[in-house]
């Protein structure tokens, strides 16, 4: 008779999609990217914030944003005509996304809050409306 295993040991997100691989693996890269001289790198738990928050995000909507650490942070963003939504992770403080509408003639509409998988999904879903 099989026995019962009480210990479960696999990860929450057991797969990702090609998608979401290849952007999550290309974060860890850019942590260990060109910098500047004098330039901090990313630091492990700041990866992992941004990793962990792209793995939450349906690949459908991921597309290809451009991914750029800057003086320990990572920013990840998509631009889609006159919208854009950044994620910015930070090494010592809760990451934020902000959002970006150019309007000819008119004055933008932008603002920055505090980044979730359901809040990015929202800009995300926003930008490509």
């Amino acid at each position: 008779m099989p026995q019962c295993i009480d210990i479960t040991t696999a990860s929450h997100r057991p797969f990702f999609s090609l998608p979401t691989y290849l952007l999550i693996e290309a974060i860890r890269g850019s942590a260990n990217g060109d910098r500047e001289a004098g330039e901090p790198a990313p630091t492990e738990e700041t990866v992992r914030v941004a990793t962990n928050l792209i793995a939450e995000i349906p690949f459908r909507i991921l597309g290809y944003p451009d991914i750029t650490p800057f003086y320990g942070e990572i920013h990840i963003s998509w631009t889609h005509g006159p919208k854009q939504v950044s994620l910015m992770c930070f090494p010592d403080r809760a990451p934020l996304v902000h959002y970006y509408h150019r309007m000819p003639g008119l004055p933008s509409v932008h603002d920055i809050e505090e980044a979730s998988a359901d809040r990015l999904v929202h800009w995300l879903r926003w930008l490509n409306d």
